[in-house]
């Protein structure tokens, strides 16, 4: 991607970099959190018996789908914004989804949040080959760790459980907090640096 590209795909962003850094810290360290939990306690019975700690997990998918609504409202007026919508959407569907629904089916609950998964990880690895944003390493990676936790969870294995849902969830979201800081950072030393520049307000 040349230099003028990447400019203008972080021009979009750079007066909410300290905002991104700190949604990305916030994504992480809450899932970091939740999934230590999940792993301590796995049995916990606080909403359900199965799915105790999947309703806060949902919550967090909810916040993302919140967040990316606020990224395509800033690049609206680019080839981003359908991008950032759909991505968006499905975090909100999935999220009220798992708030709303009764965890009566362990089957069913994989084959969601498997093709879950696997259609984001697909996706974002198609943004990456069509807007080939600076950041690419981090998204890659995080894309291709969705698409493998997607198919274990397909596959049921290790083994078939909501556990193991729960924590393939929870490792996604923690790459997605941190990619989100990776990108903060990186918007914040470019600027430093003189690579990007603040966006001029057009009359």
């Amino acid at each position: 991607m040349s230099d003028q590209s990447e400019q203008t795909q972080g021009t979009n962003f750079v007066k909410q970099r300290y905002l991104i850094m700190l949604r990305g810290m916030i994504i992480f360290s809450l899932s970091s959190l939740l999934l230590l939990f999940v792993v301590m306690s796995p049995g916990v019975q606080i909403m359900t018996n199965e799915y105790s700690w999947l309703p806060f997990v949902a919550l967090l998918v909810l916040l993302l789908g919140f967040m990316e609504f606020i990224d395509a409202y800033i690049v609206r007026r680019t080839q981003e914004f359908f991008l950032n919508v759909q991505v968006a959407i499905m975090d909100t569907v999935i999220g009220v989804f798992l708030l709303v629904e009764m965890y009566d089916d362990t089957g069913r609950l994989a084959l969601l949040l498997a093709s879950y998964l696997i259609i984001k990880g697909l996706f974002r690895i198609a943004v990456v080959l069509k807007v080939k944003p600076p950041f690419t390493s981090w998204v890659i990676l995080g894309s291709m760790i969705s698409l493998t936790l997607g198919g274990m969870i397909w596959a049921q294995w290790p083994f078939k459980s909501a556990f193991f849902i729960i924590i393939a969830l929870c490792l996604d979201l923690m790459l997605r907090g941190w990619a989100t800081m990776m990108l903060g950072f990186w918007l914040n030393k470019s600027l430093k640096q003189g690579k990007l520049q603040p966006p001029t307000v057009q009359e």
